[in-house]
């Protein structure tokens, strides 16, 4: 007789996690030059990002405060903003990235609620949710690139309201579209904060910034939190990695529970777990911060992910740094705990 629960696409589901990734974590540089190049591999499917001048323009808006614009990749136009404190040593550079949040408006922001901006009610709402963490990171001295990401705040989706999905405003053609080109989002936002970091190379050689190149920290929450694990994975110009509310098998989390279509890379559970991809960011430093009572990420599921990563960094010697921190909430970013823990484990003058 059939069971009702064979007919459902859950338990299909549950037949292919029992598939151990081909590229489960293995003690050896071997994995670790396999595993990184079949994950740019499944990131752009192929199909890399095109070569471009990217043509940068730093526009000074106050005496710390300037608007970042570059191109990444043709038809690709990445804007930020970049504050430095005053300092007479080099400060390491915090990228910031935001995930999927929404003005009062029902407006998809980015850059702005990084940065605690907009209307008294936005930036009460921001913080209350931790959001503003550029803002934040300002405040506990460190030079940042908030950064709008593609499908969020001024990169988000311009079409007629009419004509947009369920997740029109923020990623769903974006991401969609960038699929039928044989690539991902999630790709595209890594090789944004990719170009990023070498524009900024150039520009803090060319005005003599006081920004420390040698010691970046890339922090996002939620979808940003998943574009920073990811970049961190492929780049090992960044020398620590700070992510909230985002890091969870794939499982117990986006393959069974509604996400936007952002989190979704063609064959990736094939060859991956979200624990085996943390495995590449070792030895250097991350931080998982994820709240106990997370519904999008469970926080057992979170902890399995933490286990593997944890033996990448024992094999290499560096146990400390990796950190799970534990936060009494739901899905938000904590303040307190991030940047006490930041500032423990990347220098700062």
């Amino acid at each position: 007789m059939i069971q009702e629960r064979e007919l459902t696409p859950e338990y299909a589901h549950k037949i292919l996690s029992r598939i151990k990734p081909v590229y489960a974590y293995r003690k050896g540089k071997k994995w670790e030059i396999a595993a990184r190049r079949k994950l740019r591999e499944l990131l752009f499917a192929g199909n890399p990002p095109l070569h471009t001048n990217s043509n940068p323009r730093l526009d000074k808006i106050s005496s710390n405060t300037y608007n970042l614009s570059f191109w990444s990749e043709p038809g690709a136009m990445v804007v930020g903003r970049l504050i430095v404190p005053v300092s007479k040593k080099q400060l390491p550079l915090v990228i910031c990235l935001q995930g999927h949040a929404l003005n009062t408006q029902g407006e998809s922001v980015g850059l702005s609620a990084l940065l605690g901006e907009g209307s008294t009610q936005d930036k009460k709402a921001y913080a209350a949710r931790g959001l503003d963490f550029g803002k934040q990171a300002i405040e506990h001295g460190y030079a940042v690139l908030a950064l709008e990401q593609r499908g969020f705040g001024l990169r988000a989706d311009k079409r007629d309201r009419n004509t947009q999905a369920h997740y029109g405003g923020r990623c769903h053609n974006p991401a969609m579209g960038a699929l039928l080109y044989g690539r991902t989002i999630i790709g595209e936002r890594v090789h944004d904060v990719q170009t990023a970091i070498s524009v900024m190379a150039k520009l803090t050689k060319k005005y003599n910034l006081p920004i420390n190149m040698q010691n970046i920290a890339c922090v996002g929450h939620s979808g940003g939190g998943t574009v920073a694990y990811y970049a961190g994975a492929l780049d090992k110009r960044i020398s620590a990695v700070m992510t909230s509310g985002s890091i969870c098998q794939f499982d117990n989390s986006i393959a069974v529970i509604d996400h936007c279509v952002c989190n979704y890379i063609p064959g990736i559970r094939k060859w991956f777990e979200m624990g085996d991809i943390g495995c590449l960011i070792a030895p250097r430093s991350l931080v998982i911060i994820h709240g106990k009572y997370d519904p999008n990420f469970p926080i057992t599921s979170t902890r399995i992910a933490a286990s593997i990563i944890r033996k990448s960094y024992i094999d290499l010697g560096f146990p400390k740094n990796l950190r799970l921190v534990e936060c009494p909430s739901g899905h938000m970013f904590y303040p307190k705990q991030t940047w006490n823990t930041l500032r423990k484990i990347i220098q700062h003058p």
